[in-house]
């Protein structure tokens, strides 16, 4: 696939990229006099430029990438090539390392493979390195680039504003049928139940027969008191294998949320999605149990919901 890029913009990327090298450089040279350090810049910042002043929308060419992934890179090629003294083993290690030490920082900057290899190549050891060149050359060319894309017409960093996403027909359709869905319609109401006083044996026992993951647990009255679920159970094997006589009532969890029968379906999604419920039980306008809700009749609702005309 070819680009293609008017004259004007042209010239504005390689007048750009460059001013960027040479402030990076005559600001690094300056700091490289006055400590007695050198190298004071490095030949992968001319990548780099590329990327900042020519595709400066680019996700590799944000502050971070270059920044980040120049000097992660150079951390990586020094640390392999002290470790493996072939160049050619050494270089090849160092540019895939670096590939994946970048991909996991979230920086990916092609030039940063370019560094480590460099790093390599060049047989550098000095620990200091990765900061002086390779960091101090990255911000220097950020800055100068956030202040020329700035002056001429560029956003840098470039930020992607979210454009909303109308929603389809058929998500419209779902959405307009579920909402006039009201608990009755979707629960399910063969119900296994318990009393505070059912053995635990017994408890199981129904769980395992039904293969059902909640119990509720009612009053006489049928209103509800408790529920017992999978977890309970776990929990309690101690005390079944102790000898110990024990009945629903003793493990059973006693904060219960319910929902009533004519409430809407959508008011229990935020109970599902965020606050991890797996079960509601509903009660009528006496406050009795009548069904139980899980995410499987949510679907199976959804979908019932889509077939009807």
């Amino acid at each position: 696939m070819t680009v293609t890029v008017n004259r004007r913009e042209q010239f504005r990327a390689a007048a750009g990229a460059a001013l960027g090298v040479l402030v990076a450089g005559l600001i690094c040279r300056s700091l490289a006099q006055f400590t007695g350090v050198s190298p004071w810049l490095v030949a992968p910042i001319g990548a780099s430029a590329v990327l900042v002043f020519a595709l400066p929308s680019s996700p590799l060419a944000q502050p971070w990438p270059v920044i980040g992934g120049n000097t992660l890179s150079a951390m990586v090629g020094l640390a392999v090539g002290l470790l493996v003294p072939d160049a050619a083993w050494a270089g090849g290690l160092a540019v895939g390392c670096a590939i994946l030490a970048m991909s996991f920082a979230r920086c990916l900057h092609p030039p940063g493979g370019a560094v480590a290899l460099l790093v390599v190549l060049t047989q550098t050891s000095s620990l200091r390195y990765p900061f002086f060149p390779v960091l101090a050359d990255s911000i220097v060319l950020v800055l100068a680039g956030m202040a020329y894309n700035a002056l001429t017409g560029r956003r840098y960093p470039h930020r992607v504003v979210p454009q909303p996403v109308p929603a389809a027909p058929m998500a419209d359709a779902y959405g307009r049928k579920l909402d006039s869905l009201r608990c009755m319609d979707v629960m399910s109401r063969d119900l296994i139940v318990a009393d505070v006083g059912t053995p635990l044996h017994e408890a199981r026992e129904l769980l395992h027969a039904r293969h059902i993951k909640v119990l509720p647990v009612v009053d006489p009255a049928r209103h509800i008191v408790g529920i017992v679920t999978v977890a309970d159970f776990r929990r309690a094997e101690q005390g079944l294998h102790s000898g110990k006589s024990v009945v629903v009532g003793d493990i059973m969890s006693r904060q219960v949320s319910v929902a009533s029968d004519h409430r809407p379906v959508t008011d229990l999604l935020p109970l599902f999605a965020e606050e991890g419920h797996h079960h509601i039980p509903i009660v009528d306008a006496e406050r009795r149990l009548c069904g139980i809700i899980t995410p499987s009749d949510l679907l199976r609702a959804l979908y019932r919901s889509g077939q009807r005309p």
